[in-house]
């Protein structure tokens, strides 16, 4: 009831008690309907809605968005969004016209810190509002500042460069020959995966692997998006490579060995997968002195 969009099949169910008590009808929000929250395609009230969610799309940033409209009800007594007319508070929803918002957060003489936060969460743009700490570096930047051009980053999808991480640009300095056949061991998000498959061109071909189903689906959604039809992605693990034996010209690992404790089983499997005379490219970060005791016994350490 605070704008959190739920998607609804059309056998769904629909709490016709909660329904009635909301003032709605289960049918897709119009602006000629109550401003109350409405049962349909995308349930959600529109004076708490980001745009992303007006315009019938819904992802992890449109809860941060819901949760920055709470606390502005909470330090303004309003939500983000008010008008005279349920029309009007749609319209608004839909363009995020927030600058009321903003105003009144900053009149409501709260602490500081909440004012801030609630109007980071209220940010237009979803990958502008609060994310997820990551444990190490992620996304353009720091791309960036390990090497990938950034003209080379504005020209693939932001799914996999805003999905990016590694310990090197591997597919940068690798000597990736056109019409070769490509590996890309923990491709994550699919940035490497995308250049080798440049590279290769029409005659090439790239295999993306990596564990996380998430990524693999990230990565087939970029792929998809740049529009080219050499790379293939894969969820399996690094020490079962989903790749007939010596079929490998160009191997590329961007620092997956630290993540896993069967590392010689992952050398077996690239030595299996390559191809007699092929190269492998893979970057990681290592050590160049003895850690420290108190280092090996701190888990929250890189290398413990």
């Amino acid at each position: 009831d605070w704008g959190l969009a739920k998607v609804i099949s059309d056998a769904g169910p629909v709490d016709e008690e909660d329904t009635k008590r909301d003032g709605a009808s289960p049918a897709k929000w119009s602006p000629s309907n109550s401003p109350e929250t409405q049962a349909g395609i995308v349930m959600g009230t529109p004076a708490y809605m980001p745009p992303e969610q007006a315009a019938g799309q819904h992802g992890k940033q449109t809860d941060v968005f819901s949760l920055g409209a709470i606390l502005c009800e909470i330090l303004t007594l309003e939500p983000p969004y008010t008008a005279e007319n349920a029309a009007d508070v749609f319209r608004k929803s839909t363009a995020a016209d927030l600058e009321e918002a903003n105003a009144r957060l900053e009149r409501c003489h709260a602490d500081t810190e909440l004012v801030n936060l609630a109007k980071q969460c209220l940010l237009p743009s979803a990958a502008d509002r609060p994310q997820d700490k990551h444990p190490f570096p992620v996304g353009r930047n720091f791309a960036v500042s390990i090497g990938y051009p950034e003209e080379l980053l504005d020209s693939l999808p932001s799914l996999a460069v805003d999905g990016f991480t590694g310990v090197s640009n591997v597919s940068i300095f690798s000597d990736i020959p056109e019409g070769s056949t490509v590996l890309d061991l923990g491709c994550g998000a699919g940035l490497d995966s995308l250049i080798a498959a440049k590279r290769v061109g029409p005659e090439g071909k790239v295999i993306g692997v990596d564990f996380s189903d998430s990524m693999i689906l990230r990565a087939r959604k970029a792929s998809i998006e740049s529009g080219l039809n050499n790379v293939e992605f894969h969820v399996a693990e690094a020490e079962n490579i989903p790749v007939e034996d010596g079929v490998i010209d160009i191997i590329l690992v961007n620092g997956i060995f630290n993540l896993s404790p069967v590392r010689d089983d992952i050398f077996n499997e690239l030595a299996r997968v390559g191809r007699k005379g092929g190269a492998v490219y893979a970057a990681e970060l290592i050590l160049i002195d003895p850690t420290p005791t108190e280092t090996v016994c701190d888990l929250n350490n890189w290398f413990a």
